[in-house]
């Protein structure tokens, strides 16, 4: 029997499976590349490199990737897989779950070395929180700490259900337990104004000082500044008093700098006093680095671990490095006579810092009012008054606090806390409560004690995966979503939209010659009304807790979410101060006290009907308060009636205005097929 094929030989075989499967070699190699965190494609390239005849898919080496992660979990559920990582590479951790639930809802984690570091550096510490970091959209706590050679360090992570003051607490609880010397906790601490963190520190770590992020401070004050001050070429004035402000060393000038900026915002009041009250009262680079590892959002814990724990490794080994450094190299700069006792014993980022002290010496002298002091209140090294004395002898060693001089990990001395480092009486305890439980707490105690022993057969499950997997059709999963890239912060905003409206008449024109117009996809639009689907450019969806109206305030003020108390008792002082007007306004006196009692919540839970917003009677309020403008509207856009109670109680000089609009409120009637030509309050 004869055959012949319809088609002509293959000319190459790419595409073809059996072909491009890969040898023990490229496995090899492709298991080793994905440890390293290096891309499919790139490892498809490097295969390719080295075998010219190569004839494997991208497609594949996806494949072998998941057969390579899978082969690592095997049975194992992906909390057992995370509880195993943790206790083979002998992490100190600790997890907790939801009430009657095996949940987990914060995880806390820090590597064995991390806890020499932070105990030989305990002066400084930042904690913030980063996101879209994990496919469950757990907030990411990272506490950084500074060793003596001036590089940061991971001290501790904790991914948390939510950003509540409970959770913070928690956290800072198992880092408070991870500062085993005398020398005990923080000294100072910084936050980025996170009032639930800072809420949580003061309770942790009451005896440590709380200071807020110079960058975030000067950016949230130059957005206020934009937005509250029209006049741009007063931004520069009132930035460089505010600069003033900030770089103030000395206390008795700080008093005399605050009235200066206080009299060039004469004009503007309200900028002064959100910088009074929300700065000046009270008085990122580690995240982006972590972002880097993490290089998608989409990662399930063991994941994320993996790729926290790559970049741990990795800063200690630069820590390493630099502690060498300081032991074995000397410049040139640091080869004089004075230096002698500090050479091996004191960190090369100190005696940089000296360096450009020594200048001053001989213009200030043993005079300490012309000195300042500044880098030994700030740094505790020796300043220009303090290094005259030994002008020009040797510098000595205990001029330094005693930070600049651990140029090692294991330098913390145990030996002081190692008796209480025994576990004879807690297991003696624990034995006496196993005893005495009856067998529902016997078997409460056996888990507990699994867990730790084994926790590889930990019973946990991760939250609820917050990616929708199900529904309708799926839909490949943007870019954007996958990012870990944050969402732009409050004085983002702000700057796009100044340099959005300098530069808007020139982009007009460009997009009328091009006839292109690429229009930003609006999440939940389709909850508004269709004639108003041109004018919206943005929803920002808020907690739904009865407090949503004042969060959404507190978010376009540049503060956080949970700022919603500030906002709700700025409003009742407002009220307060303004009764009898805003009761002319609204409707009586009587109306005004409802408003200020549903201003009043007696604790932070959801907030029953009686204590919503209620507009517009609130958003008087709000716009006097705040010197804002709640709605823009585009020129020519339809208006929406008046209020018959602000068209009735309005001031005798303002009633005339809305005749100059009568056309567009009758466009906006026939748009909403409004018979009536005003709105009635009263109406169901």
């Amino acid at each position: 029997m004869c055959g012949h094929h319809n088609h002509k030989l293959a000319e190459t075989l790419v595409g073809h499976p059996y072909a491009g499967r890969l040898n023990m070699s490229e496995k090899s190699l492709l298991v080793d590349m994905t440890k390293s965190k290096v891309t499919p494609a790139n490892i498809l390239l490097t295969l390719k490199q080295n075998n010219d005849r190569n004839v494997t898919t991208i497609n594949q080496i996806y494949n072998a990737r998941q057969v390579y992660k899978r082969s690592l979990r095997g049975s194992r559920t992906e909390l057992q897989q995370l509880m195993m990582l943790l206790d083979r590479d002998k992490y100190i951790h600790w997890s907790r779950c939801a009430d009657d639930s095996k949940v987990i809802t914060n995880v806390f984690w820090t590597h064995p070395d991390t806890v020499k570091l932070l105990n030989s550096f305990n002066v400084v510490f930042m904690m913030d929180s980063t996101y879209k970091t994990n496919r469950y959209r757990l907030p990411l706590l990272e506490i950084v700490g500074m060793t003596c050679t001036g590089l940061t360090f991971s001290t501790a992570f904790a991914f948390l259900s939510t950003e509540r003051q409970s959770n913070f607490t928690w956290a800072l609880e198992k880092l408070k337990g991870l500062f085993i010397t005398s020398e005990g906790s923080p000294k100072v601490i910084v936050t980025d104004r996170d009032l639930a963190l800072m809420n949580a520190i003061a309770n942790v770590f009451s005896e440590s000082y709380q200071m807020l992020c110079r960058f975030h401070i000067h950016k949230n004050v130059l957005a206020k500044c934009k937005m509250l001050v029209r006049s741009k070429e007063a931004w520069d004035v009132l930035m460089c008093a505010w600069e003033n402000v900030m770089d103030c060393a000395d206390e008795s000038l700080f008093v005399e700098y605050v009235n200066g900026l206080q009299y060039a915002s004469s004009e503007w009041p309200l900028f002064f006093e959100y910088v009074n009250q929300t700065w000046i009262i009270p008085v990122e680079s580690a995240h982006a680095s972590l972002k880097t590892i993490l290089s998608n959002s989409m990662g399930d814990l063991c994941s994320c671990w993996d790729s926290i724990h790559n970049f741990v490794t990795i800063q200690h080994n630069k820590i390493k490095t630099s502690f060498e450094k300081s032991w074995l190299l000397t410049s040139d700069p640091f080869k004089g006579y004075r230096y002698r006792q500090l050479i091996g014993h004191v960190s090369r980022y100190a005696l940089d810092l000296i360096a450009d002290e020594l200048e001053r010496v001989q213009q200030i002298g043993l005079d300490s009012s012309k000195c300042g002091c500044v880098l030994r209140r700030t740094f505790g090294v020796p300043c220009a008054c303090e290094l005259a004395r030994y002008d020009p002898g040797m510098i000595p060693v205990g001029e330094f606090h005693i930070m600049w001089q651990r140029l090692h990990f294991s330098n913390v001395e145990l030996n002081e806390i190692e008796p209480h480092l025994s576990i004879k009486d807690v297991l003696k305890q624990i034995e006496e409560r196993f005893n005495e439980a009856d067998i529902g707490g016997k078997v409460t105690i056996k888990q507990k004690l699994l867990d730790i022993t084994c926790p590889t057969l930990t019973s946990m499950v991760p939250p609820l995966d917050k990616v929708k997997t199900k529904g309708a059709k799926k839909r490949k999963v943007q870019r954007t979503e996958r990012s870990t890239m944050r969402d732009p912060s409050y004085f983002e905003y702000v700057d796009a939209f100044h340099s959005t409206m300098e530069s808007s008449s020139v982009k007009s024109k460009l997009q009328s010659k091009l006839n292109v117009v690429k229009k930003k996809k609006v999440a939940m639009i389709d909850q508004f009304h269709s004639t108003t689907h041109p004018f919206i450019l943005d929803v920002v969806d808020v907690v739904a807790d009865g407090h949503c109206g004042y969060r959404c305030i507190a978010a376009l003020l540049g503060l956080r979410e949970d700022s919603w108390p500030v906002i709700r008792n700025d409003l009742y002082k407002e009220l307060s101060n303004w009764r009898d007007e805003y009761g002319r306004l609204v409707g009586g006196t009587d109306v005004v006290d409802k408003l200020k009692q549903s201003l009043l919540v007696e604790s932070q839970s959801t907030a029953n009907r009686n204590k919503w917003m209620t507009l517009p009677d609130i958003g008087y309020a709000i716009a006097n308060r705040y010197n804002v403008i709640l709605v823009k509207l585009q020129e020519g856009c339809p208006l929406p009636m008046v209020n018959i109670i602000s068209s009735t109680y309005c001031y005798a000089q303002a009633r005339a205005w809305s005749s100059m609009y009568t056309s567009r409120m009758q466009a906006f009637a026939q748009l909403m097929n409004v018979s009536k030509s005003y709105v009635d309050l009263g109406d169901p």
